[in-house]
């Protein structure tokens, strides 16, 4: 195995009151943002991803994160340069000194590249949140769409566009932060004129779906609410009438995909032709998971990989950008 640090994320826990509660927050639409308290009832008791870091006995820079599905261990393990027999994988995870971090920096990643290198052991750490160190180097990332589990995906039919329309908790009133994470309506409909019309000079036929959450009536949270992952001061309302979509419905062959289980939600990011994120960790890993696709980008503190395309913070894209992009697809697709 050499000299190397190897770096889970997302990693089970047999013991819920010791592991954030990874699960609640992509529920949420919040992936990264974790509290040390078991998920609320309901939520699913298994991990969706499993994703490593593997760090070269040189420098950081050369690290390639890779992700693997909670079953394909296999996947995993050749990705981080070994071959393994199906089925044997327990000596190999065995041999490592195991330590768990919460919060993945850079600079832990270089002590404990510098320890495998001193002690002759690999080292595998088992992480949680990784963006203290992807976020300087958002382009290791692109590792992913080789384990991706949607690598073996190939799309049919209509040229499918999501969109991610960020609301749920971020539009909860009383929630200090929410307004960090909004955009507004306008902004997602610039983005997605762009792309239709760059798919209507091409012929092609489409679908939209629009992703988001929407209360199915009104209720109250509370401060001491369980589950919450954010702070309230004090009880507030969260009413349908404030969730309102109508100005959506000027889009084409609209389907509205409302409240899904967050793994429906990724399986249509990871596999959409085209998909355009919102100020979400749960849209980004969506976009880190799709081998295939074309990702649009809104500006926010995790990075771009280098292949996504960048609107501004009005929704605009440089047109003939789009079109060579989407052109290029359709000649991959078909």
């Amino acid at each position: 195995m050499g000299h190397q640090v190897t770096v889970l994320i997302g990693v089970e826990d047999d013991d819920p009151g010791l592991c954030p509660h990874v699960l609640a927050d992509v529920t949420r639409g919040t992936f990264g943002e974790t509290e040390r308290h078991p998920p609320a009832i309901g939520e699913p008791k298994r991990q969706l991803l499993r994703s490593s870091i593997h760090v070269n006995h040189g420098a950081v820079d050369d690290a390639q994160p890779v992700v693997a599905d909670a079953v394909d261990l296999d996947s995993f393990l050749l990705a981080i340069g070994l071959d393994v027999v199906h089925g044997n994988v327990g000596p190999v995870l065995e041999s490592c000194e195991r330590v768990r971090i919460h919060i993945l920096y850079g600079d832990t990643v270089e002590r404990y590249r510098e320890h495998a290198a001193a002690t002759g052991r690999p080292v595998l750490l088992e992480a949680i949140h990784p963006y203290g160190y992807t976020d300087r180097h958002p382009e290791a990332f692109q590792a992913l769409r080789a384990i991706s589990p949607y690598r073996a995906h190939r799309a049919a039919g209509p040229i499918r566009v999501c969109i991610h329309l960020r609301w749920g908790d971020v539009n909860v009133p009383g929630r200090t932060d929410g307004q960090d994470r909004l955009l507004p309506n306008r902004y997602y409909l610039r983005v997605c004129g762009s792309v239709l019309d760059a798919l209507r000079q091409q012929g092609a036929s489409f679908v939209v779906r629009l992703h988001t959450e929407v209360p199915a009536r009104r209720y109250t949270l509370y401060p001491d609410t369980r589950g919450l992952f954010f702070w309230l001061n004090h009880p507030v309302t969260v009413d349908p009438s404030e969730y309102v979509l109508d100005e959506f419905e000027v889009l084409p062959n609209l389907e509205k995909v409302l409240n899904v289980d967050a793994r429906e939600a990724l399986d249509d990011f990871a596999t959409a032709d085209v998909l355009i994120l919102s100020l979400s960790a749960l849209g980004y890993v969506g976009g880190l998971l799709n081998p295939h696709g074309l990702v649009i980008y809104a500006p926010w503190w995790h990075p771009a990989l280098p292949d996504w395309l960048i609107a501004d913070e009005h929704g605009n894209l440089d047109a003939a950008q789009v079109a060579t992009r989407i052109a290029d697809h359709l000649g991959h697709r078909s």
